[in-house]
């Protein structure tokens, strides 16, 4: 740098342009400098952000202690089953107090593999209610469909007993009219029985005679 200050002195003759270069230059390395200064401070690595609620499960189902050991054992014996498969715990009171002491813990960090292990009861409790509403939800459902199912059988007979209605009403309806036209067709016969006679048609008589005996259709 002095060596440029040098130069700069031989290269302008006036000590007004000496100073405006000299002023130009130092403003130039001083933004070169906080330019520097800057991209240290962006580069440099940041400190970790702290890890939030990392114990936040910790007392999330409250906290117990040795005292508390008549109050959860239901739900100790059954941990002590399903977690440690021991279902007959027949050791010395020491060591039943260290198993406690880890269900303890578990409890207290709420690690245990499932819910139930905090209140066994109550988890039952909740389980029966789950299963008794289900089937309360299955009789419901099979009431529903014994309607339905009743329902359709009632429609389809009354629709086999208009069918067996309506078909008797044809055949009666049949019926009268064969009947009608028979007795049409005796009165005519008896019309023109009665012209024969009058004319003295004798053969025809006897033809018409026997029609309306039945014995000639």
């Amino acid at each position: 740098e002095d060596s440029d200050d040098d130069d700069d002195s031989e290269e302008y003759s006036t000590d007004g342009s000496y100073r405006r270069e000299r002023d130009r230059r130092k403003r130039k390395r001083k933004r070169r400098k906080d330019s520097r200064k800057r991209h240290e401070r962006s580069s440099s690595p940041s400190p970790p952000p702290a890890v939030a609620g990392a114990s936040s499960s910790f007392g999330k189902y409250g906290l117990i202690k040795q005292s508390d050991y008549h109050k959860y054992q239901r739900s100790f014996q059954v941990w002590m089953e399903e977690v440690k498969g021991i279902h007959s715990f027949n050791g010395p009171k020491w060591e039943l107090q260290q198993y406690f002491s880890e269900f303890a813990e578990d409890f207290n960090t709420a690690t245990f593999p499932h819910v139930k292990y905090y209140n066994y009861e109550e988890w039952e409790m909740k389980e029966y209610q789950k299963q008794k509403d289900k089937e309360r939800k299955h009789a419901s459902k099979s009431a529903v469909l014994a309607d339905e199912l009743r329902h359709q059988a009632q429609q389809r007979l009354k629709a086999q007993q208009r069918q067996a209605a309506d078909e008797q009403l044809l055949l009666a309806t049949m019926k009268n009219s064969d009947k009608i036209q028979d007795m049409k067709r005796q009165a005519k016969l008896q019309s023109e029985l009665r012209h024969a006679y009058k004319t003295g048609d004798k053969e025809r008589y006897s033809m018409l005679q026997r029609k309306l005996e039945g014995g000639d259709r």
